[in-house]
């Protein structure tokens, strides 16, 4: 019998170790009864005091729990019913005056029983949102003054943000030219992270191109060759609007 003893200690050793080495190191692995997960921003850094919510989605048996996130970014939440379950998580941010509860990017948006899931979030400033619900950027609305022919030649407008100070994650962001999406009579521009922004459009290529004038849509403010975007501290898609005129 003494002769098996070894390779079966080295066997069990070999099994316990894989097994401490299944998830990724300084994370929380698979618990029984249990959603467990960190939260991080796109760098990797871990993001404290992040709600996070477990929402029991079986008909008859509909509940939320809510935790906060620890300094490390990690959470756990016990599942003491039973039941079908969701995991979501937000951030609160207070940028320029404004509130904003911003929703977090989940790495696995699928259902879980009490078995037991890892659910880890990062907070993504721009992107599509699972099953394209939507974009974590807010959107850019330019119609037309109501005075004038708008525009029908979309593709030959180009719209350029240019930050004004750190965005909401406090980092410097970037400028954006871009041509925007007509919808209707006016043009769209999505997903962009959620920042202050000093704005200007143009129209036209070559030499024939010329500066739009801009202002806040439905605002006494005069038209001039720049407006500055700020987005409202919507949960889902804040939507900025400006008007425009040649």
């Amino acid at each position: 019998m003494k002769k098996y003893l070894l390779p079966t200690l080295i066997g069990f050793i070999i099994v316990v170790t894989a097994c401490k080495k299944s998830g990724t190191q300084g994370e929380p692995g698979v618990v029984a009864n249990a959603v467990t997960g960190k939260v991080t921003d796109s760098k990797g850094n871990p993001l404290a005091n992040v709600e996070v919510t477990v929402e029991n989605q079986m008909t008859g048996n509909h509940n939320t729990r809510t935790v906060l996130t620890s300094q490390n970014g990690t959470y756990k939440i016990e599942l003491t019913s039973v039941g079908i379950f969701q995991a979501s998580a937000y951030i609160k941010k207070n940028y320029n005056g404004v509130e904003y509860h911003m929703p977090l990017h989940p790495d696995n948006n699928e259902l879980f029983n009490k078995e037991g899931a890892v659910r880890n979030f990062v907070w993504k400033l721009s992107g599509a949102m699972p099953d394209n619900t939507g974009f974590y950027g807010g959107t850019c609305e330019l119609s037309p003054d109501i005075y004038i022919v708008p525009i029908e030649d979309f593709e030959k407008v180009e719209f350029t943000l240019t930050p004004v100070g750190p965005i909401i994650d406090g980092s410097n962001g970037t400028v954006i030219k871009i041509n925007p999406v007509r919808v209707s009579s006016y043009f769209v521009i999505r997903d962009i992270p959620i920042g202050r922004y000093f704005a200007t459009a143009a129209y036209g290529q070559g030499t024939n191109k010329i500066s739009l004038q801009l202002k806040k849509r439905d605002s006494n403010d005069p038209y001039a060759l720049s407006a500055i975007i700020n987005f409202p501290g919507s949960i889902s898609d804040p939507i900025a609007a400006l008007s425009y005129k040649k």
